[in-house]
């Protein structure tokens, strides 16, 4: 799981317990990392390096820092280089994510932000009863989901679009973006904005996790209770159970 954020170990709503009281604030883990990180600003290489550190850090995503060498600083957009003073990150800078046009990890393009080594998502098929609905209206209801459990994250249930009163649903402008899960557009209800969101591409990461589909965000509510499967499901929409906001969420708009 994600070690600083949300309901990881060292966040600000852990889910777990220590045999002692672990500091909730000012927590700094550095881990060396293996595998290859470029970043490029337009035909550029702005850095290149096999020696990357990950920088876990309370309350916040975890950041990639380089040794100096390894990192063409005269290119970095200003105020986009950061050096800090802390012995254990000493000869190291990170470049913001948002300053360069592309990165990669070995050859493959990563989105949104760094990708957490201790992060974790598993889609499980699941025999339940689900009920998608906000107020009085059911935009959907299932009985063949799938349950996904991201780490410091509420279990989001995926639904067959079959079983999705799609029709109630119209297209929004906002747009997401997930550095585990892809890219996708997002729907609303009325008022309701942005509580449903398909995934048509997705990343690669995603695609081995074969989660193909569309997520409510918290606005919607769902209940489940246990019934028998009816068939494993195809594209979904999923709902989060729990109303709730998580600083520093794997995924941003």
């Amino acid at each position: 799981m994600a070690l600083t954020v949300g309901t990881g170990p060292f966040g600000r709503q852990p889910t777990g317990r220590f045999n002692f009281e672990p500091p909730r604030q000012n927590v700094l883990y550095v881990d060396a990392i293996p595998g290859r990180v470029r970043g490029r600003l337009g035909r550029e290489t702005v850095v290149d390096s096999r020696r990357v550190h990950m920088v876990h850090e309370s309350g916040r995503l975890p950041v990639w820092y380089f040794p100096e060498e390894d990192v063409r600083a005269e290119l970095v957009p200003d105020g986009a280089l950061t050096r800090r003073g802390e012995p254990l990150l000493e000869g190291l800078v990170a470049v913001d994510f948002k300053s360069l046009d592309e990165w990669l990890e070995e050859d493959e393009r990563v989105t949104g932000h760094p990708r957490d080594p201790f992060h974790r998502i598993d889609v499980r098929r699941s025999s339940r009863h689900v009920k998608v609905s906000l107020g009085a209206q059911t935009l959907a209801e299932s009985e063949r989901p799938l349950a996904l459990f991201e780490a410091g994250l509420p279990t989001r249930w995926y639904l067959p679009r079959e079983d999705v009163r799609m029709e109630l649903l119209e297209p929004s402008e906002t747009r997401t973006v997930c550095a585990y899960k892809g890219q996708a557009e997002t729907y609303s209800f009325g008022e309701h904005r942005d509580i449903a969101s398909p995934i048509p591409t997705p990343s690669a990461r995603s695609r081995r996790y074969r989660a193909s589909s569309a997520s409510t965000t918290s606005s919607s509510t769902s209940s489940s209770r246990a019934s028998r499967s009816s068939g494993p499901p195809h594209r979904s929409l999923g709902a989060s159970p729990a109303r709730r906001r998580v600083r520093g969420a794997s995924c941003s708009r």
